[in-house]
């Protein structure tokens, strides 16, 4: 049974292939050309405990929209770029300008 999350959808439960690999490629081949979402088969991590073992996670197929446009406005992106690239600048002056050699 599907589980909504955001963006897409969980599906838990056992692969009855030979491995993920196949299940993929079967899904792959039923669906149309223009579907306009992405299917991936991973371990499935969101309802693990802290008493849960971590090498025995669950397997599940996660179907998400393929529009990963971001939501931040343009200029976040530009100013923390800047400020990221000033940073490294200001290292770089640092490091370099201290040094006697």
């Amino acid at each position: 049974r599907p589980v909504k999350i955001p963006g897409g959808y969980v599906i838990r439960g056992e692969n009855r292939m030979k491995s993920g690999q196949e299940l993929i490629s079967a899904i792959d081949a039923k669906l149309p050309s223009d579907w306009d979402c992405t299917v991936s088969y991973m371990y499935d991590v969101s309802n693990i405990d802290e008493d849960d073992n971590l090498f025995e996670v669950d397997m599940a197929l996660v179907l998400l929209k393929k529009d990963f446009t971001p939501i931040a406005n343009e200029w976040y992106y530009r100013v923390t770029s800047l400020i990221s690239f000033g940073t490294i600048l200001l290292f770089c002056v640092g490091v370099y300008g201290g040094n006697q050699d």
